[in-house]
């Protein structure tokens, strides 16, 4: 009940915090100044949350700050690889069948799940985690086993799988990935999950005593040419709410 609680204000917290939240704060306050007859404040509210939404909406902004959080984690080549006992792959590529979609739905982080497959195929680790539970309540099934059923597709075999389908966020995919490593005396692996995210992961499974090899994928910082970096625009606002998710992160496992 409690952990249910803590993730329920967390997520809350991080909406709040995300520059469209943030826009809907001030914007509120806004309204608020107005009711009270605070004219010259209600309009700095209002231009402010404007503003905010603005520069965060402008792709050389957004670029900018999932450039830095990314710049650690290159692109790498599969055969610089040192080889691990196992790959911990980290969950957030897909949502599991349901009642109207039959197949797994993958999403712009996808590209983890190929890198898993690739980095089987390598030779560079004889076992996949799969980690990722997701919500209970959207999702009739794990993350995890949707995992599974594309890199069967993959041409990954069910025996060098296991999965854990309980956690819910990234802390929570360290901690149980943690328990079924060490139950395997394993305590170094590939971790593979997006550039953007991956600082924030290994931290995480450094404080569960797991040593993680990064395998960085979906790198999000990309080029914008000529003006179109100064237009806003809706995927660079969605993409500098996920910077600022793990900037947040970062800050909140620091204290770990």
């Amino acid at each position: 009940m409690f952990g249910t609680l803590f993730m329920i204000i967390s997520k809350l917290a991080l909406s709040l915090l995300s520059p469209l939240g943030t826009a809907l704060v001030l914007w509120l306050l806004a309204l608020i100044l107005a009711v009270v007859g605070a004219k010259r404040l209600f309009f700095a509210a209002g231009l402010l949350g404007l503003g905010w939404l603005g520069l965060w909406s402008m792709p050389a902004m957004s670029i900018a700050v999932r450039g830095a959080l990314e710049k650690e984690y290159p692109p790498i080549e599969f055969l610089a690889l040192p080889r691990c006992e196992a790959a911990v792959l980290l969950g957030g590529a897909m949502g599991p069948p349901d009642s109207r979609h039959a197949e797994p739905d993958l999403n712009r982080a996808a590209d983890r799940v190929r890198a898993a497959a690739q980095a089987y195929h390598a030779g560079k680790a004889p076992l996949l985690l799969l980690s990722g539970g997701g919500d209970s309540e959207t999702w009739g099934r794990p993350e995890a086993e949707a995992m599974q059923t594309v890199l069967r597709e993959f041409g990954v075999p069910d025996d060098v799988m296991i999965l854990e389908g309980r956690s819910r966020d990234t802390c929570e995919n360290a901690r149980y990935s943690a328990v079924l490593l060490r139950a395997r005396g394993i305590d170094r692996v590939l971790l593979i999950t997006s550039a953007l995210h991956m600082r924030r992961a290994v931290r995480f499974f450094a404080l569960e005593g797991i040593k993680a090899v990064p395998v960085p994928t979906d790198h999000e910082a990309r080029t914008v040419q000529g003006m179109r970096r100064w237009i806003p625009d809706a995927d660079a606002l969605e993409g500098s709410a996920r910077a600022i998710k793990e900037w947040v992160g970062q800050l909140m496992a620091s204290f770990g």
